[in-house]
């Protein structure tokens, strides 16, 4: 019965492609999901919610990142702290950045914390013991951006450039110019990078040759963010517009 009304109500639920998948479609607690699913929309409608308040920093928060029960922040403070939203206390602080704190990416399943500074560094973290891995320095300006997968990570600065990482062994094994000024957002996804910058443009490469494939010229001031999905790329910026594009023609739409 549950298992029907949760697919009639949402209908996101992909059909099973093995006995497998069937199996664990079956077992799930659909009354338990269907509640808490209800719930949970019903919260997001009525602007319902409990607000709690984490204190510490000594400074502007900049940058932030959670998943599951644990969120890192980043501030101008130069300080990363590693808090347990369950408890509502942080756990541990890493102070080993000389400058404020610009950006910072968590990923629990490879137990990494990631963090780029003022300094001109980039920080790698062991999120479980909050032990400094290494430190990333090739960097001549502010890391302001960066991003990161399972083998590498990518990282903007305000030295104009983008750089590649090998997270294995730590090396740059790229080098992306092109930017005229300060790189202020990025995100990539398999070989595909998009950059924005302070010069007003947006940039596509190819992570795996370090290439520039196409720019996009269409915002009249920053391009402070951007996000793409398949084919499509918004990107926002100081000029008070988001300009939504087309990633495979490089058209704007």
């Amino acid at each position: 019965l549950w298992n029907n009304l949760y697919h009639l109500r949402w209908k996101d639920i992909e059909a099973p492609q093995t006995r497998t998948q069937m199996k664990e479609l079956v077992d799930k607690p659909w009354q338990e999901l269907f509640i808490h699913r209800y719930r949970l929309e019903s919260n997001w409608k009525h602007g319902r919610c409990v607000s709690q308040t984490l204190e510490g920093h000594r400074g502007i928060v900049t940058c932030l990142n959670f998943q599951e029960k644990v969120l890192a922040t980043g501030c101008q403070d130069r300080i990363v702290r590693v808090w347990d939203l369950e408890e509502k206390k942080c756990m541990y602080q890493l102070d080993d950045h000389v400058g404020a704190i610009e950006c910072l990416q968590l990923d629990l399943k490879q137990n990494r914390l990631i963090s780029g500074s003022r300094d001109c560094t980039i920080k790698i973290w062991n999120v479980d013991t909050g032990e400094l891995i290494a430190t990333l320095d090739d960097h001549a300006g502010w890391v302001t951006c960066l991003q990161f997968d399972s083998s590498k990570l990518i990282s903007g600065s305000g030295d104009n450039t983008v750089k590649i990482w090998d997270l294995n062994t730590g090396i740059c094994v790229h080098t992306l110019r092109g930017h005229k000024k300060f790189v202020s957002a990025l995100q990539f996804s398999g070989k595909q990078l998009v950059t924005g910058s302070r010069d007003r443009t947006i940039k596509i490469w190819d992570t795996n040759t370090g290439a520039s494939v196409n720019t996009l010229k269409k915002h009249t001031s920053i391009v402070e963010c951007l996000r793409f999905h398949g084919d499509t790329l918004v990107s926002g910026g100081d000029d008070k517009t988001l300009e939504v594009w087309s990633l495979n023609t490089g058209q704007c739409q």
